[in-house]
């Protein structure tokens, strides 16, 4: 599922150094701080011109739209216990999924989201984009994607991975999962060492440390990180989806860590835009419940 690539990772900005940087959570980050990189398109069978990189950004977000998307999320996971592990929402399609199964939040019988909710995450949304365009400087059309989706990381024990996609912490570079995957994006809504323990997001410096935690030889948290994350509400990390940014997030070791995940791609024919109405989401989700129901009477 997590496939690892052989490739060589050239970091410009970055240099060999045996010590990761590390962006810490009590850091204020410099917005000139684009690191470009070598693309490498990995296993994709389509190959596009991209503009490939990193960047770190704070504040992109007013602390009142932070505290509204929290809310928002809130709202969402409460219709499912944390039962430990990940828990992943999906704004686009009212899923829920969990250690104990999948769920529809819009096949329910009461609106758990308002108008206003879905016009938040539409603003927010486009704002992400527009952050994506600045940084890379794109001259090409870029299109939200789907899936993409708010995660919860419950540290709570005892707990057990059932299956694969309960194992949040493999080393992976996005593209390499889904291919119409070209440019990545985390936005935290918690905080390292304030509100969770453990969670940081490393990116691998090279190929070695990957295959080896493809085969087993290692575990993830031992792979070569070059840079290394702390999480911070408001924090956005921008990078490009090729095989030039191999990374996982640690376990999370105590508490609960927040936040969202979403993608772009230059593909027309993947674009996802029913987030921009939330009427026309409220009913594209209800008839997905209403399959739901179907399947399982």
């Amino acid at each position: 599922m997590f496939k690892c690539l052989t490739f060589l990772l050239l970091t410009i900005l970055l240099p060999n150094f045996a010590d990761p940087i590390i962006i810490k959570a009590t850091d204020k980050i410099n917005l000139d701080n684009f690191e470009p990189q070598e693309c490498r398109e990995g296993s994709t069978r389509r190959q596009l011109d991209r503009v490939c990189g990193r960047r770190i950004i704070d504040d992109t977000f007013s602390e009142d739209d932070m505290e509204k998307l929290q809310v928002l999320v809130e709202k969402g996971m409460a219709q499912r216990e944390a039962p430990g592990g990940p828990t992943i929402l999906d704004m686009n399609t009212g899923y829920i999924r969990d250690t104990n199964g999948l769920d529809n939040l819009f096949a329910k019988e009461n609106d758990i989201y308002s108008e206003a909710d879905f016009a938040l995450y539409g603003k927010v949304i486009l704002q992400l984009r527009n952050s994506v365009v600045e940084v890379f400087n794109l001259s090409f059309p870029l299109y939200f994607t789907a899936p993409t989706f708010f995660t919860r990381i419950d540290a709570r024990e005892p707990w057990d991975a059932r299956e694969i996609h309960d194992e949040y912490w493999h080393i992976h570079a996005d593209m390499n999962n889904t291919e119409h995957y070209q440019y990545s994006g985390l936005l935290y809504l918690s905080t390292y060492d304030e509100d969770f323990t453990g969670g940081r997001l490393r990116f691998i410096r090279d190929d070695d440390s990957c295959a080896a935690s493809e085969n087993g030889a290692i575990d993830d948290a031992d792979a070569d990180a070059e840079l290394i994350v702390e999480p911070l509400k408001g924090r956005l990390a921008i990078f490009s989806s090729g095989a030039e940014n191999p990374h996982h997030v640690e376990k999370v070791k105590t508490g609960q860590r927040f936040v969202l995940s979403f993608w772009f791609t230059m593909f027309e024919e993947k674009q996802f835009e029913i987030f921009l109405d939330g009427k026309k989401h409220e009913a594209f989700s209800r008839k997905v419940g209403d399959q739901l129901k179907k399947r399982s009477s």
